[in-house]
């Protein structure tokens, strides 16, 4: 298959390459939230003095905007759908559609992260930055690519979210509030911010209520464009279309219709630049 410069190939083979690690992520991740208020309490135990209980990876980021301001916390996405059927021990079709459209979509997300920086360059200035050999006059476009792949990821997570439960919506409704955890230091830390959220979102709306699992995840897809920190992004594109719009309105009932009229009354006149126009019109 043929595409053009502006398009992307992804083929099965590849999002399935990314089954495992969208798995790994659905059943279990440490997280601690860096902008959205986790529930806080005490440290985790460490196992002995000056080991701590969680492994520490290095940030492919050159210096993160964000810190953390909780302390970590699992995020189980398979334990959490499970806790939407009232205990029951056998999962149910439903909750077994929305694993499989959440392992599916992350695994989409990620396959298009994976290809954007191949094309881009951004997987090379990975490997140097973990050698720490990043030069020092690319850790800017580092930055700005590493930005790009977060977007990208969670695009294409919530669309592919949203369209694979489309049929398993049902008719509840679900009202949740913005998606504080949006994250854009990198792809990874960008996925583990929405689904530490979307874990806390079931809890709160979905937990011993299977028919609110589903609304509940489409909901929380479209809210991560719509509102919280991209929101108020965007949040002034629909007052100036507004604005656009009021304006070319009054333009028209009001400013065209003089112009009009001041161009038909000098049409009516006869003027001697206008001679050659009408003899050539003639024929």
């Amino acid at each position: 298959m043929s595409v053009t410069g502006d398009q992307m190939e992804l083929r099965e083979e590849e999002i399935a390459t990314h089954y495992e690690a969208a798995l790994a992520m659905l059943d279990g991740f440490d997280h601690a939230p860096r902008i959205a208020s986790g529930d806080g309490g005490a440290p985790a135990p460490e196992r002995s003095p000056g080991i701590g209980s969680r492994r520490r990876f290095r940030s492919t980021t050159p210096g993160l905007v964000t810190r953390r301001t909780e302390r970590p916390e699992g995020v189980h996405l398979i334990e959490a759908v499970a806790a939407c059927d009232d205990d029951d021990p056998l999962m149910s079709t439903r909750q077994a559609a929305v694993l499989q459209a959440l392992r599916r979509a992350l695994a989409i997300a990620l396959a298009l992260g994976e290809g954007y920086g191949e094309a881009t360059g951004l997987a090379d200035l990975k490997r140097k930055n973990l050698q720490g050999a990043l030069p020092p006059d690319r850790k800017t476009d580092f930055s700005e690519l590493l930005t790009a792949e977060a977007l990208i990821v969670l695009h294409a997570f919530a669309n592919a979210l949203s369209w694979l439960l489309a049929d398993h919506q049902g008719e509840a409704t679900v009202e949740l509030g913005d998606v504080e955890e949006f994250l854009t230091d990198n792809a990874q830390l960008a996925l583990h911010g929405v689904l530490w959220q979307l874990e806390r979102d079931l809890t709160a709306r979905a937990a011993g209520d299977e028919e609110k699992l589903v609304p509940t995840i489409i909901a929380f897809a479209g809210l991560m464009f719509i509102g919280g920190h991209f929101g108020e992004l965007i949040s002034d594109i629909p007052m100036t279309v507004i604005l656009v719009l009021a304006a070319s309105l009054i333009e028209c009932f009001l400013v065209l219709l003089s112009h009009m009229a001041h161009a038909l009354t000098r049409t009516a006149r006869r003027n001697w630049y206008d001679r050659p126009s009408k003899l050539v019109n003639r024929g």
